[in-house]
């Protein structure tokens, strides 16, 4: 028997069933009821606020006695004076975010169906006039009364509030069931009480707990208030979730990060008066597909092929190098002054260098995911960066626990262009069955990314992601696989070299027994790249990596078995630092 049926039957043996409210009758569309102070914060332009509001209601509550509870005006009375005005933006901030929890309306409805008394029993610091609004707004209807913990001033976690409802009802507590969502407050306190109850674990709740991803997300820190949105908005559609592993990949973890540095680039360009855009091929196609969706008209752009073999192509080869001129000076508006080159991470600006050769009177600028600065050039082309520039392929807060990720999300449905023909034509690379594989599921990759971006396109105006925002939630999802991103991450290799012929899994490696056997060498160097393991793999990985050394910034680094996912310890000397796992150094 399901447990909404087992719910139903136990409703009939009772006179009296209470419920609890939020993530019990209703759900808020965040992953965390703080995440709604952040939200707040961010669209009203009110630096600090959430914090102000977090701080203030954990002071009220530490002055009250154990079973105490606050009430909103009581929080907004006691807090900075810049925020009291913020009360009534909170609340439709609540009423805006709540709705309904179908399968507990369901019940609830049930429950009147057979006559019984139904009551409202939860801990809040909302007043009846609020909840009555949220419950009946969302379809709840006919209950016999409310006992909330702000209108009588105790908390039922502590039973108090079920005592007062239980000599209100006049009724023996054994014929009363309670359904709520807390383990503590709704299920242990009302037994002790002498209530029968059901700890109602939510559908949602169950959502974020069988995926290792979300769990885990949803326990981070300053989360996005859109990204809370959004994975809470995500549990609505759970039933019609994409079938295909990618394109809900797109869905979920490209789109968002492809919109926000997109986004970066768009409003970069119109501070910087930029009139033209270069989108570098191949990390620029994405780009260039969602300012066509978005129908940018304000500024001008391009997709063009400004890797380092063009570079080698034009130093090295006059007929070349006057045709790819041609090309690109065909490429940009007549009155254009300021241009500028867009790519994900750059070492030494060729793209940008490359344009400036070819267009020496006009201002070029670069805009950038980041920068790795190896040498002074970082100071001698200006550029802009979405994240801060970085010293070394370990910044893990700035690239990601593993940036090949980046180089499948921001790739195209193409192999590399291997140069330009005379009629402007991309004259391709051939094609390897890596490129096939990788092709096919960056299409399913891009489905997913304009129809998240269709979707939220009008909420995403309204919200500010900033680079931190994006890597904490894919390295959250780095460090989080389940099995289904591992065996489906398998079939993605990468070219790590220019003649495009050295490939590499992007995330995981899973080759089958007979190709091991024959290939052994393959093997052990695919695994030096892979970042996702099995569990034999760990074990090997223990094996054939059992320590790393790196010298940077005239410091030794010895890390013991660094194939291990996060940094598990460290040990800081003047030269010298000793740790056990992943060399995840921020510097």
């Amino acid at each position: 028997m399901s447990k909404y049926k087992k719910i139903l039957e136990k409703i009939k043996k009772y006179d009296v069933i209470s419920f609890d409210i939020f993530d019990t009758l209703i759900y808020r569309k965040y992953l965390k009821p703080k995440d709604l102070f952040f939200d707040l914060e961010l669209k009203e332009n009110t630096s600090n606020f959430s914090r102000e509001r977090i701080n203030t209601e954990n002071k009220l509550r530490k002055s009250k006695l154990y079973y105490q509870e606050i009430t909103l005006n009581e929080i907004y009375e006691n807090i900075d004076r810049q925020f009291y005005s913020l009360k009534e933006k909170e609340i439709l901030y609540e009423i805006n975010s709540i709705y309904a929890n179908k399968e507990m309306l369901k019940v609830f409805n049930y429950a009147k169906k057979l006559n019984k008394k139904i009551v409202i029993i939860s801990d809040t610091y909302f007043d009846e006039n609020f909840i009555t609004q949220i419950l009946k707004s969302n379809g709840f209807e006919g209950w016999y009364k409310i006992y909330l913990s702000s209108e009588y001033k105790v908390l039922k976690r502590w039973g108090k509030l079920y005592k007062i409802a239980i000599k209100d009802l006049n009724v023996s507590a054994n014929k009363i069931l309670h359904i709520g969502d807390n383990f503590i407050s709704d299920f242990i306190s009302s037994k002790i009480n002498g209530i029968s109850s059901i700890y109602y674990k939510s559908s949602k709740k169950i959502y974020f707990e069988n995926n290792k991803f979300l769990k885990q997300y949803s326990k981070e820190k300053n989360i996005n208030s859109f990204i809370s949105f959004l994975l809470s908005d995500l549990f609505e559609k759970r039933n019609i979730n994409y079938n295909n592993y990618f394109e809900n990949f797109g869905y979920l973890i490209a789109g968002v990060t492809v919109y926000s540095f997109a986004r970066f680039v768009y409003t970069k360009a119109i501070e910087k008066n930029v009139d033209h855009l270069f989108l570098t091929a191949r990390d620029g196609y994405l780009i260039n597909e969602i300012f066509k969706l978005m129908n940018i008209k304000n500024i001008s752009f391009s997709y063009v092929p400004l890797s380092r073999h063009q570079t080698d192509l034009c130093d090295n080869d006059k007929n070349y190098f006057e045709l790819f001129t041609n090309y690109i000076r065909n490429q940009i508006p007549i009155n254009a002054k300021k241009l500028a080159v867009v790519d994900t991470l750059t070492i030494n600006f060729s793209a940008q260098k490359l344009i400036k050769n070819i267009i020496p009177d006009k201002e070029i600028i670069g805009l950038y995911w980041s920068t790795r600065d190896k040498t002074n050039k970082v100071k001698k082309y200006k550029h802009y960066t979405f994240a801060p520039i970085v010293n070394d392929i370990y910044d893990s807060s700035v690239l990601t626990y593993q940036w090949d990720i980046f180089e499948f999300i921001f790739s195209s449905p193409t192999p590399p262009i291997e140069r330009i023909d005379k009629n402007n034509n991309f004259i391709y690379k051939e094609v390897t069955k890596y490129d096939i594989v990788r092709m096919e599921k960056f299409n399913d990759m891009f489905k997913g990314i304009i129809n998240f971006i269709k979707e939220y396109k009008n909420v995403l105006k309204e919200n500010k992601l900033i680079y931190s925002d994006i890597i904490k939630f894919i390295n959250c999802f780095l460090l989080n696989p389940s099995k289904n991103d591992y065996d489906n991450m398998s079939v993605i290799f990468h070219s790590r070299n220019s003649g495009h012929n050295r490939f590499v899994p992007v995330l995981s490696y899973k080759p089958s027994i007979k190709q091991i056997l024959l290939h052994p060498v393959e093997y052990y160097i695919n695994l030096i790249y892979a970042y996702w393991f099995s569990n034999m793999q760990t074990i090997l990985s223990f094996i054939f990596f059992p320590v790393r050394l790196c010298y940077l910034k005239k410091k030794l680094y010895v890390f013991l078995f660094p194939k291990l996912k996060k940094k598990y310890f460290s040990l800081n000397f003047y030269l010298l630092e000793i740790g056990l796992g992943m060399l995840d150094k921020k510097i």
